[in-house]
């Protein structure tokens, strides 16, 4: 199936399908295959929740076809305004690209941790490189294999609970546009936890006076703020009080489009390979307020 995109007011809909097919018998352990279900459906959300413009998506399990165990599975991601790049995971084809990217980098790296992990964010790729020098290229999302430990638990999971349904099989995964086939050997490969990356000594941080465009207010208490930084969604803890006690007490409102003048604190952490694994945000001090209906002419609230 060809990816479909539908315009629905200021939110775009893309859908497409893709399937997973088990080898063996065309029947599996219902625990094995609620598990694989589960754990998938949690993987493309934690992949659709790295996008900047914060799509929400959908995942059904459409039907069941007869022949090997297969799951057909219907996708739509459904994002507000445009899609903010052409490598973002904001449309439904790019999250299925990502899911085969991270069942790859699983198959190549045999649980060991990678040598190296160098980006390309001009064509918007990845290159991981084994301890072996072996190296394939994949989507820039594939990284949250390695900054956020539960997608990888998730997708050992899938990989154990394959080799339980058939301890010589494997299984293929079906897009629009082709057949990805991971034989009992790979399956073994994946089945191994990457380990725990160690931290470096120390964490870089870096700090910016700029403009945010506001995605999600906190209304009550000192729960994180969202924001889009340049094409991605972040979270950021705002430390400054003076401004939270005026909004909490309603001397500011927002609407849809309204941006906050910051100074952001970015700290950056890094694994013992140098690999940057993780990214913590927080606001210093919010400078002014600007209203979306004064972007034209750059008139803030200041505080």
């Amino acid at each position: 199936m060809i990816e479909q995109f539908k315009s629905n007011g200021n939110q775009i809909v893309s859908t497409d399908v893709f399937s997973i097919s088990f080898d063996g018998e065309n029947e599996i352990e219902a625990s094995l295959l609620g598990l694989s279900i589960s754990n998938l459906a949690f993987v493309i959300n934690e992949i659709v929740a790295e996008d900047a413009t914060e799509p929400q998506c959908k995942l059904k399990v459409s039907a069941f076809r007869k022949g090997s165990f297969e799951i057909l599975f219907a996708l739509a991601v459904i994002s507000i305004g445009q899609i903010s790049s052409l490598y973002s995971t904001g449309d439904a084809l790019s999250v299925i690209g990502v899911l085969k990217g991270i069942f790859d980098v699983k198959k190549l790296l045999k649980g060991e941790k990678p040598k190296a992990v160098e980006d390309d964010v001009k064509e918007g790729y990845v290159r991981v490189i084994s301890k072996d020098g072996t190296d394939i290229s994949a989507p820039l999302g594939v990284k949250i294999l390695f900054s956020n430990p539960v997608v990888e638990m998730k997708i050992t999971q899938i990989s154990q609970a394959i080799d339980t349904h058939n301890p010589e099989g494997g299984f293929s995964l079906s897009t629009g546009n082709e057949i990805i086939h991971y034989n009992h050997s790979d399956i073994e490969d994946m089945s191994q936890t990457i380990p725990i990356t160690e931290y470096g000594p120390t964490d870089t941080v870096q700090v910016s006076e700029l403009t945010l465009p506001i995605l999600k207010i906190a209304l009550q208490g000192d729960a994180a703020w969202s924001f889009r930084f340049g094409t991605r969604a972040i979270k950021a803890n705002i430390e400054d009080r003076d401004f939270l006690k005026i909004v909490h007490i309603g001397q500011v409102s927002f609407k849809a489009g309204d941006k906050l003048s910051v100074e952001l604190i970015i700290t950056t952490r890094f694994s013992d390979e140098g690999i940057p694994i993780r990214e913590s945000y927080s606001i210093l001090k919010v400078y002014g307020h600007i209203p979306a209906s004064n972007q034209i002419n750059g008139e803030q609230t200041k505080f």
